[in-house]
């Protein structure tokens, strides 16, 4: 996570880097344990989410269960793609839920090398890239105004190509529309 941080840290200016309020990661050993202590969204419990960011004024929340399912690169990753969540929380407080999660997918690839003096960033994510093939894409101005209201973030059949889109995106505008992962 060190390393991942400084990473992050030097991407970004050092002026919002610290967190503003402490953060507490709860870590369940399995989704049963886990499944109490998801959100609930809609008066459901949101049994889809392997991980959770919480904001709040005194204290920050992460919550994930060990036995993610590793389609997507496991635990670590959600713990990333979380723990991205807190870091663009403290930049762009107010960014677009498509940047948010976009950028939260991207970083959730991050690999520290094995002498740690390197990170690679924005691996592709083949569960995402399957997401993408043979479908019709969500219209840009429809992904952009996408909230935690929207059919798009909350039904299952449509949550995937809305994450899978908006880490297309982000990866398109950080690597300056190259193909390389």
């Amino acid at each position: 996570m060190e390393e991942y941080r400084a990473a992050f840290s030097r991407l970004m200016s050092d002026e919002h880097f610290e967190p503003s309020v402490p953060t507490t990661v709860v870590v369940f050993r399995d989704e049963r344990a886990y499944e109490p202590f998801q959100p609930v969204f809609r008066g459901q419990t949101a049994s889809f989410v392997a991980g959770y960011f919480q904001p709040g004024p005194d204290i920050n929340y992460i919550t994930l269960a060990l036995d993610t399912d590793n389609a997507r690169g496991g635990s670590s990753s959600t713990l990333l793609h979380e723990y991205t969540h807190l870091l663009v929380n403290n930049y762009f407080r107010d960014a677009p839920l498509w940047l948010k999660e976009g950028l939260a997918e991207f970083y959730s690839t991050a690999r520290v090398s094995g002498d740690r003096r390197r990170v690679t960033l924005g691996a592709r994510i083949p569960l995402r890239e399957r997401e993408l093939r043979g479908r019709a894409l969500i219209p840009l101005g429809t992904l952009f105004d996408v909230d935690q209201q929207s059919p798009y973030y909350f039904e299952a059949d449509k949550r995937g190509l809305f994450y899978a889109e908006s880490w297309a995106l982000v990866h398109y505008l950080l690597n300056g529309g190259t193909r390389r992962a």
